[in-house]
This record gives structure tokens, C-alpha cells and sequence, in this order.
């Protein structure tokens, strides 16, 4: 009975220190890795510190898609410990403006945290260079040079095309966005996701919002059916207000974002 009552008071001990919460201090929450060549791999460590008076474990670390692979510490992290998060971006596939995003989720208050990692991915030299893998001083004359291949993905749709558009499905992870206290003139951003749940190819043709203050980046491409892409809100609220953003998409419902901050006064 004794051994009965040490193990319950030992797995109970275990429990209420998992529901303990404490913070997470991230000194940079977002890494633009600048212009790359398609194909290119892109590596880059988030430092972060345990501020709290409590142990912290992940429970769960996610990329936004599988070209974005997280690599992080699944053991407790002890109060006042650094500690790390590598990820890494694999552009091969994709082209143009990147936004990708890391969620992590554990017992911290100030939870789920958003890593982003942004650039743009540009065409390789493999692609720019002669079909027949000739170049303009090997001793042939090619004349004019060929036009570069066309890229993998498609720009962003025009009005006609997009008006001919089949009609598609589409879920965001989060459809309001609260950033609570910010300072006048400073930019904040928060990533999310957007999933087509539809048959068809999702476009994200344009956003509409109600002030100039608060955008969404989007992908210029296509998102295939089944596929989630990234979003970057970005918010620079001149006062306390809420703003709202409808994505123009070829959806069959409307999707709006409702994004709202507290200005700090001086």
C-alpha cells in the first residue's frame, strides 16, 4: 500500500508539472533568407529561452507544408535554459514570393507561436540555360539565344481567366487574429494557413480590406486540391480599431479574416 501511494503521488507530481505553464522568449520570430535559386536548401536557427519558472515541452512542432521540416528539442526544457529550433526551407518546386511558417505548440501562455521564414526563389541556371546545354562560348553559333523555360508554377491569374474559374472549397486555420497591445508605427505579422479543401485549383486573386493598414501576402500560385499554402498577415494599426479582409478567391463561400490590435498609448 505504501509503494501504491508513493507511485500515485509520483505520477500525480509528474502531471501537474505538464500543466504547468511558462513563457517562451523568441528574440526573432521571422527570418527573410532574401532571393534564392530554385532548388536551393535554406537553413536557419530560432534561439529561444525558457523565462518562465517552469519546465517546457513541445507538443507539437509543425511546418506549414512539407518543404518547411522543423528539428527541435523533444525533451524537457528546464526553467532559465536556451534552446533551439533549426528549420529548413526546400525550394525545389516552388517559385517567387515564399512565406512558410512553423507552429509550435507546448505548455507556454503565451502559445501557439508562429516562426516565418520569407524570400523569394528565382529561376536556377539550369533552367535559363540552352535546351541542349550549350552555352554562347563553346564554339557553336546558336544565333539569338532561346527564351528561358516556362516556370513550374503560374503567375497570378488575370481578370478574364479568373472569371472562367471553376468553383472550389477552402479552410483557413485561423479566421480572426488578435495582436493585441501594439505600438504606434511598429509592423506586426502573423502567419496562417490556408487549406483547399475543394476538387480543383485555388486562386487567390486579390485582398479587399477596410484599411490600408492591415494586409495578407499570398501565394501568386495556384494551390492544388488538397494543398495548404501560407499567409502573412501583416498589421500596422494607427489606433485601436478592427479591421476585416476578404480574400478574392474562386471559392464558393467568401473567406474573411477579422484582424483587430489595441494601440499603446504614450
Amino acid at each position: 500500500m505504501k509503494q501504491f501511494f508513493s507511485l500515485f503521488f509520483l505520477f500525480f507530481s509528474v502531471v501537474a508539472i505538464a500543466q504547468d505553464t511558462t513563457s517562451l522568449d523568441f528574440p526573432e520570430l521571422e527570418y527573410d533568407f532574401g532571393t534564392i535559386k530554385q532548388g536551393d536548401v535554406v537553413n536557419h536557427d530560432f534561439n529561444f529561452k525558457n523565462t518562465g519558472i517552469h519546465q517546457f515541452k513541445f507538443s507539437s512542432v509543425a511546418g506549414s507544408c512539407g518543404c518547411t521540416v522543423p528539428k527541435y528539442n523533444t525533451d524537457f526544457i528546464q526553467a532559465g535554459a536556451k534552446d533551439v529550433i533549426h528549420v529548413q526551407f526546400n525550394s525545389a518546386g516552388k517559385m517567387g514570393d515564399q512565406v512558410k511558417t512553423v507552429t509550435l505548440n507546448g505548455n507556454m501562455h503565451n502559445g501557439p507561436i508562429r516562426l516565418i521564414l520569407k524570400g523569394k526563389v528565382t529561376p536556377n541556371d539550369q533552367q535559363v540555360a540552352a535546351p541542349d546545354g550549350h552555352g554562347p562560348n563553346d564554339g557553336h553559333n546558336h544565333g539569338a539565344p532561346p527564351p528561358p523555360p516556362a516556370l513550374k508554377e503560374i503567375p497570378r491569374i488575370d481578370d478574364a481567366s479568373f472569371a472562367k474559374l471553376a468553383k472550389t472549397s477552402a479552410t483557413l486555420s485561423q479566421k480572426s487574429i488578435d495582436f493585441g497591445v501594439v505600438e504606434k508605427g511598429k509592423v506586426y505579422n502573423r502567419g496562417i494557413s490556408i487549406v483547399n479543401t475543394g476538387k480543383t485549383p485555388l486562386y487567390i486573386k486579390d485582398v479587399i480590406g477596410n484599411t490600408p493598414e492591415v494586409n495578407i501576402i499570398t501565394p501568386a500560385t495556384a494551390i492544388e486540391p488538397g494543398k495548404s499554402e501560407s499567409l502573412l498577415v501583416n498589421c500596422n494599426l494607427p489606433a485601436s480599431k478592427t479591421a476585416t479582409l476578404t480574400l478574392v478567391t474562386n471559392t464558393k463561400k467568401a473567406l474573411k479574416i477579422k484582424v483587430k490590435g489595441n494601440v499603446k498609448a504614450k
